[in-house]
């Protein structure tokens, strides 16, 4: 069902994707204007201290094995358990 839901996702928003996009995402973390976008929206808005590189590593690991599935064309059975912050 996660694979499905990121397959459309992308698909839908007529994105292409690689091999190497979520290295692109990981990347984002060492990008100053996102950091501070995202330093003024936690401070404006959520009001707690959630730091951006962690917000792109928590990204990461959850679409990361789906992801990684549809790009190589293989199906994804595992669950998130969401207590571990991993795929099971």
């Amino acid at each position: 069902m996660d694979q499905e839901a990121i397959f459309e996702t992308i698909n839908n928003r007529r994105r292409r994707y690689e091999k190497d996009t979520l290295e692109k995402v990981e990347f984002l973390k060492e990008d100053t204007e996102l950091l501070s976008r995202w330093k003024m929206f936690i401070e404006n808005t959520l009001e707690i201290n959630l730091s951006f590189e962690q917000v792109i590593v928590n990204v990461v690991n959850f679409i990361g094995g789906p992801f990684e599935s549809i790009v190589y064309e293989e199906e994804f059975f595992l669950a998130w358990d969401k207590s571990e912050g991993k795929w099971r």
